[in-house]
């Protein structure tokens, strides 16, 4: 009987540890919850009910993807006190934007503010995100060009893109034709930066054009003429894409 009541003592001990260790983890949980909760007031001045509607939101995202807290929070605070979004749109567009960043190997807060900016160049709602975070994915993917430097390219030279007649998924399947090509993202920005601000020139910057500027206004016209067969030539889907690719190897 003895030794059933040492065993009994241990496993009561064991039970008792365990039981500790889980009121432990419980307590640094609340712990940091509240120093989240603490800190984002200060960030924000959120206060009362605003605050507690941005921590359920966060809250509700954290159940539902496999990223830290810290980087949740980010996207989540960047997403309502930068661009204004609320409750729902932050909880369906947090995530993909996180899963971007780590996939680009890029900090939380400067991934969102591009992948943002970019939406808003081409008038995309926010809810666009996910197909905007796939085609560069696919892309970058097909050309092993870096995910980050795609979306800095079309994040920087976006306004020039559209300018030029190029929606964001055209933009987008752009790059991938040059980059099959072995032109990288950098070039095609720098480029058609370059196109832009000819034809900007050419028209007297708001659009009047003089007798000097005949012969611009001729080069801006060829240049338009390879931009309309270029994009003739840009795959449509990616079934095309992949298509167009294996054929330039």
């Amino acid at each position: 009987h003895t030794g059933l009541a040492k065993a009994a003592t241990v496993a009561s001990y064991g039970i008792l540890g365990a039981t500790a260790a889980v009121v432990t983890g419980a307590v640094k949980q609340s712990l940091a919850w509240n120093d989240l909760t603490k800190n984002i007031s200060q960030q924000t001045g959120l206060q009362g009910k605003s605050l507690d509607g941005l921590m359920k939101t966060i809250n509700n995202i954290t159940g539902t993807v496999p990223y830290k807290l810290s980087e949740v929070s980010q996207a989540a605070v960047i997403l309502s006190q930068n661009f204004h979004e609320t409750g729902a749109q932050i909880e369906k567009t947090a995530g993909p934007m996180v899963a971007f960043a780590k996939r680009a190997g890029e900090e939380v807060t400067p991934a969102v503010h591009g992948l943002f900016n970019v939406l808003q160049d081409y008038r995309k709602p926010l809810g666009d995100v996910v197909n905007l975070t796939d085609q560069l994915v696919g892309v970058s993917q097909q050309t092993q060009q870096p995910l980050g430097a795609l979306e800095g390219t079309l994040e920087r030279f976006g306004p020039k893109l559209q300018a030029l007649g190029f929606g964001m998924e055209e933009s987008i399947r752009l790059m991938g034709v040059l980059g099959a090509s072995g032109v990288k993202a950098e070039q095609l920005g720098r480029g058609l930066s370059a196109a832009y601000t000819a034809a900007e020139k050419a028209l007297g910057g708001k659009g009047g054009v003089t007798a000097g500027q005949e012969k611009e206004n001729l080069a801006v016209q060829k240049a338009s003429e390879k931009l309309e067969t270029l994009r003739a030539t840009i795959p449509k889907t990616v079934a095309e894409q992949v298509e167009h690719n294996a054929a330039l190897k």
